[in-house]
């Protein structure tokens, strides 16, 4: 079922690293938690309201992943989370955990 675009804009989502062909697939889907935190603070420093809902967005995105961790309750931010959807979509389990965060990685069912 096709989204809203609109929609996607507007929810909790971290921003891709790497763009383009080339990086290997265990790192294509990767948003470090570095890179995402400069573009906030970019973000920041053009204050429109478009930019700062985009701030917005990856500082709740920041602040969801503290405290919806697969493994920890501790408080502890990982050095990078799946680009894209930040939540696991409902249905699916982590640890046995639901509305976890999702963590970047490929796994290959066939090996």
């Amino acid at each position: 079922m096709a989204r809203n675009l609109s929609a996607c804009l507007n929810t909790l989502r971290f921003l891709k690293s790497y763009q383009g062909g080339g990086i290997d697939v265990q790192r294509k889907n990767v948003a470090y938690t570095y890179d995402n935190t400069l573009a906030l603070l970019a973000f920041l420093s053009t204050p429109t309201p478009e930019i700062l809902q985009r701030a917005r967005l990856l500082a709740d995105a920041l602040v969801y992943s503290v405290g919806h961790d697969r493994f920890f309750d501790d408080g502890r931010i990982r050095n990078a989370y799946n680009s894209g959807d930040l939540i696991l979509p409902n249905g699916w389990q982590a640890n046995g955990r639901n509305h976890t965060v999702r963590i970047p990685g490929h796994t290959n069912p066939l090996t």
